[in-house]
């Protein structure tokens, strides 16, 4: 049996990158803080005190600006949005930085994946005028009403699966009673009057961090997730199912209510989107995320991620056969398609078979049968001309093309180099540079260092990048840069 910890998350990892992400981080939130129109910071995931820091973390912060005081004049737009980017190391390896803002004076309310982020991960680090710790409070406060519709939601989701599956073939009652273990996580984070969490650290928190559980709770949820045997797994579901039903009722909350629980999005997608953000998540859930997970010695954490790249590579399939995937027996239809994935049975049942949930070595042989099929999938994509982009996660990403028409950000975010972004509608000093610098005719590499430099530095203008020369500490990277591009700033 691998050792592993089984009283939740792994403490902080002692390793030199640890210290260098720190500092990046505090040098990110400084500079943040002298912007006028930031009035507050809150440090996420790693950095937050549930999580621990270790040489993979990257680093996600959110800044509260003013929208008054961002309008003021002289001032046309601020000069960032929501952005990913990469920034040098000393060590080498480049920083993946996650920045995200909002207005305060914008009020709309947040929707629950939002209210779960930022009510779980979020650490108020700068509150300019007091104003921020309440404003988030109000923004992921969690209603009655939300709760007892959301538990009765999620119950008649797993009622219905309990009952449908009893005539699905092997794989379809795989997934199956995967999604109901899925769902009865979530209903354990409700009952306990908190957001269910990102599926990476679901049910490391329930156990070291939920005061109601059924238990024992790690020894049945084993039960339920391995598919050696589904007559046990069915056992141990409803089993489960049993404890969290009898919790719900004492609370005199209606557990039989009757909710619809097919998809509430009407909202039509071109099929080059759903293929596009298919593609996008399937590359996530197929390598990094669950070897993160295996690293972070959360192995049942790692399982669960990669069921949900199973769904999302059944989904696939089923897009590019231009077939509208369905909600349910998955499987069953799936090999009746005229296109398929070569050996895609055999990859579809390695990807999910679950033989030890504590096994970090099972999570491993799952993404590689997983990843064997995001890359057919990926390379059926290209041969159809549909886009073509190389992986978010890959080791070689910074040298990737994340700009421009086919750059794998456009793809995902539908905008060059950033998400999207409801509060901002004109571009930033990053993007309007890298237009002009267009004629040097950059390398990706270099390409990246620019955005990377100006978003790290939060740049506005060509006179603060040029400015950059005199400051100490700059690393060679963008010296290199900067050098290429100071004939079209003059």
């Amino acid at each position: 049996m691998e050792e592993i910890n089984r009283n939740g998350f792994e403490p902080q990892i002692n390793h030199p990158r640890t210290s260098l992400i720190g500092f990046r981080n505090n040098e990110m939130g400084e500079r943040l803080s002298k912007k006028p129109e930031v009035i507050g910071i809150f440090y996420h995931s790693s950095f937050n005190p549930l999580h621990a820091t270790d040489a993979g973390s990257d680093l996600d912060l959110t800044i509260i600006i003013d929208g008054k005081k961002a309008l003021s004049p002289g001032r046309t737009h601020i000069p960032w949005h929501n952005f990913k980017y990469y920034i040098a190391m000393e060590d080498g390896k480049p920083l993946e930085v996650d920045l995200y803002y909002f207005d305060i004076t914008d009020d709309r309310p947040w929707d629950i994946r939002t209210k779960e982020g930022y009510s779980h991960s979020a650490t108020l680090v700068f509150d300019r005028d007091g104003r921020c710790q309440e404003w988030l409070n109000r923004h992921v406060e969690m209603t009655p009403e939300d709760r007892v519709k959301s538990i009765q939601t999620l119950s008649c989701k797993i009622k219905h699966n309990l009952d449908e599956m009893e005539e699905f073939e092997e794989l379809d009652k795989r997934l199956a009673l995967a999604n109901i273990v899925n769902w009865l996580e979530e209903i354990v984070y409700w009952i306990n009057w908190e957001y269910p969490v990102d599926p990476k650290w679901r049910f490391s928190m329930i156990r070291s961090n939920l005061s109601w559980k059924p238990t024992p709770l790690f020894e049945r949820f084993a039960k339920a997730a391995q598919t050696t045997n589904l007559n046990t797994a069915e056992k141990a579901v409803r089993s489960i199912f049993g404890d969290i039903s009898k919790k719900v009722k004492s609370e005199g909350i209606d557990f039989d209510a009757s909710q619809d629980t097919s998809s509430n999005s009407s909202k039509s997608v071109s099929r080059r989107l759903t293929l596009e953000r298919l593609v996008t998540r399937l590359d996530n859930y197929s390598d990094h995320t669950p070897k993160k997970c295996v690293k972070r010695l959360l192995p049942w954490n790692g399982h669960d991620i990669i069921w949900l790249g199973v769904t999302n590579a059944v989904d696939l399939i089923y897009t590019l056969n231009n077939v509208t995937p369905p909600n349910s027996k998955k499987f069953a239809g799936l090999w009746d398609l005229p296109w398929l994935p070569k050996n895609a049975k055999s990859l579809l049942y390695r990807a999910s078979s679950v033989r030890d949930y504590e096994s970090g070595t099972a999570v491993n042989e799952r993404s590689e049968a997983l990843r064997e099929l995001f890359n057919e999938l990926a390379n059926k994509v290209a041969e159809e001309g549909l886009f073509k982009m190389g992986s978010l996660y890959s080791e070689d990403f910074i040298n990737q093309p994340l700009f421009g028409e086919d750059a794998i950000f456009t793809h995902m975010f539908g905008k060059e180099g950033g998400y999207i972004n409801r509060q901002q509608d004109n571009p930033t000093y990053a993007v309007e540079l890298l237009k002009r610098v267009k004629p040097l005719d950059l390398s990706n590499f270099d390409e990246n260092m620019l955005w990377g430099m100006c978003n790290q530095y939060l740049i506005s203008t060509d006179e603060e990048l040029v400015a950059l020369l005199n400051e100490s500490n700059i690393p060679p990277e963008y010296l290199t840069v900067l050098d290429k591009i100071i004939p079209i700033l003059n």
